[in-house]
This record gives C-alpha cells, structure tokens and sequence, in this order.
C-alpha cells in the first residue's frame, strides 16, 4: 500500500475518505476507513471513524488512497468478503464495501501482511468536479516538466 499524509490528500472542495492507518515500521498493523475529513472553521482536522464518531486526526497520520498491490493469493479472500457484504448491504443503494476495512479485518484474522510504500510524491487527485481545473493544470504542468510524456498510447 502506498501511504500519504493525510493532510496532504485533502480537497478544498468538501470532505473526503480516506484509510488511516497505524503502521508498525513499514509494516500496516491497522486501517480504518474515516469519512468527511475536513478542516474545521480553526483548521483542526477531523474526521467520522466507522462509528460516526467525530475524531480528531493529526495532519501526518498516513492515509490509505486505496492504491494497494494485492497478490494473487488475496483476491479469493476479497471476492468471499465482498460476496458477504453484498449479501448484507446489498440492497442499500449508498452501502459501500471499503477496501481498508476488508484489509483491515484480514490482517487481524493473520491472512494478510501488508508493506507500507511511502508517498513521497506530491499528491493531488480529484473527489468533487471543481477538482478537475486544478488536476488538468498539475497533469499538464507534470507533461511540460518531462514527468509524464504528451500522449501515453
């Protein structure tokens, strides 16, 4: 898994989730999806745990952007969680099956172990449309830098 700063993964736009995880080393001992992180009106930030409950985050706690390399041996392991929650939450039209939370419950059953990578990129993403001005600027000031190359195909 690749973690950033949750800070650093934030919109000016709204809330968003995000994994925070608690890492031993580069190790992930735990993950937990929070909800509608923000900046409170004295910019402290906050964010709803899988409780609803409103925590306080430290600005440098890593955040899972849900960029994780899974073996082959995990995915039979996804597939049987996901077919569960389904089966639960399936007719709840905004139910959502996290990712985290799923990682989180097979690395405490020991059928998982999970390298954290370092995000030491800066990055940027898109979670509301009045995102995107400020993406297509990053992406093409990235291409003109040499980062990236004008036409990927």
């Amino acid at each position: 898994m690749v973690g950033y700063a949750v800070a650093q993964t934030l919109s000016p736009h709204g809330g968003v989730n995000r994994g925070i995880c608690l890492a031993q080393g580069d190790r992930l001992e735990a993950v937990e999806e929070h909800t509608h992180i923000s900046l409170d009106t004295h910019g402290v930030l906050q964010g709803r745990n899988l409780a609803r409950h409103l925590v306080t985050l430290a600005p440098q706690a890593l955040a899972s952007m849900n960029f994780w390399g899974f073996t082959p041996a995990v995915l039979p392991l996804l597939e049987t969680r996901f077919t569960d929650f389904l089966g639960q939450y399936g007719h709840h039209p905004t139910a959502e099956c996290y990712i985290p939370t799923v990682v989180n419950q097979l690395l405490h059953q020991g059928l998982a172990d999970c390298r954290i990578l370092p995000g030491d990129g800066d990055w940027f993403g898109m979670t509301y449309p009045q995102d995107l001005p400020t993406c297509v600027e990053r992406l093409q000031n990235l291409v003109a830098q040499g980062v990236y190359p004008a036409r990927l195909w």
